[in-house]
């Protein structure tokens, strides 16, 4: 019997419209979804509507909207947030959206009565400079004193920090609220503006080639946001299942998709467009040279005029460092498994980036 309204925060965005998708198609306890959102909520991956979807338009930044929003919730699935790779991130605005937007989320459950709370976290938050990942694991991953990416990592870490923190606090009618944090590893799929979109716009530009990096056969995870979507709904059954042992922890996302090369991975979806890959390869100290000293010169002339780039020193070393995650207590506390192999994710994929449009 449908009883529950569930809210997603950033529902219109790209990882929200995948999880509204499974909301509508995957929950038989959910009767109404609301989504908080700085854009109206449309269906934009032409799912079936069989349950009512509120759109409330505005910002958890705004404590005011957060707890009015929140009246009659039971479970909030908090995807909003700023996502900043850029040279010169923008500091005061990640504070405000991540940090201070994920404080009047975990209030507005307090006093609304919100029995859980899943938080959208990054793997970034355990990322330190310079750093390789093989396999791993949230136990043998502490939080570093310094982030690989600034101003990003630090501010999805307070923001975990404080939901995991909130796991068990008392709610006005008593209650205790139940929470925990998933880490997304990178996403492609429907809606994705970064993973792929953004680097078939480069090549695009770039007279249809992609360059490749050197070094760059460094192995790196991706997923398909269907599936990091898959994680939030069994994280808020689990949950609903008054399951104590998955509350108050964090978890690393993924699925099967195979772990591969940046530029190995892109090349399949560049052929959608009949874009390639450089025959050559460009070293990584040049391009972090070149970086360094547009960088440089940005900085000397900020008083003035303010410029930036929409990728840092950061995200291109990124690139040459191995990275990947173990998703195994997952399987065992959330009862997840892939809900879309690696076929269905590139079908659907593939449908999304051959519409994709650009610029004569």
């Amino acid at each position: 019997m449908a009883t529950d309204v569930v809210l997603v925060t950033g529902g219109a965005g790209f990882l929200g419209q995948h999880v509204v998708r499974l909301l509508q198609t995957h929950t038989d306890h959910v009767k109404e979804i609301r989504v908080l959102d700085t854009m109206p909520y449309k269906n934009e991956l032409d799912h079936e509507d069989n349950k009512p979807v509120l759109s409330i338009v505005g910002s958890v930044s705004d404590a005011v909207t957060v707890e009015t929003a929140f009246k009659g919730v039971d479970s909030v699935l908090h995807v909003a947030g700023l996502v900043d790779f850029s040279l010169f991130p923008d500091m005061k605005k990640l504070e405000s959206v991540n940090v201070r937007g994920t404080q009047n989320v975990i209030e507005a459950c307090i006093k609304q009565n919100v029995k859980r709370l899943i938080h959208c976290s990054s793997v970034d938050v355990v990322m330190s400079p310079g750093m390789e990942v093989f396999g791993g694991t949230e136990k043998a991953m502490p939080i570093p004193e310094h982030f690989f990416f600034d101003g990003y990592a630090p501010s999805k870490q307070k923001a975990e920090e404080m939901v995991l923190k909130a796991n068990g606090r008392i709610l006005k009618d008593g209650g205790k609220l139940q929470t925990l944090s998933l880490r997304p590893v990178a996403m492609y799929g429907e809606l994705d503006k970064f993973c792929v979109t953004f680097n078939l716009h480069a090549a695009h530009k770039l007279g249809g080639v992609m360059y490749q990096l050197d070094p760059g056969r460094a192995i790196q995870q991706f997923m398909y946001a269907g599936n990091a979507a898959w994680f939030f709904i069994c994280a808020e059954k689990t949950l609903r299942g008054g399951t104590s042992d998955a509350s108050g922890q964090a978890y690393f996302l993924g699925d099967e998709t195979p772990l591969n090369n940046y530029f190995d991975f892109l090349k399949p979806y560049l052929a959608i467009h009949n874009f390639k890959l450089s025959s050559f390869r460009i070293p990584l100290w040049l391009v972090l040279y070149l970086l360094y000293l547009i960088w440089f010169f940005f900085w000397v002339i900020s008083p003035v005029k303010q410029f930036n780039l929409p990728v840092g020193l950061a995200s291109v070393i990124y690139l040459g460092k191995t990275r990947y995650y173990s998703y195994d207590k997952a399987k065992k506390l959330l009862s997840y498994s892939p809900l879309f192999s690696p076929e269905e994710a590139w079908k659907k994929g593939y449908t999304f980036y051959s519409s994709l449009k650009f610029p004569k």
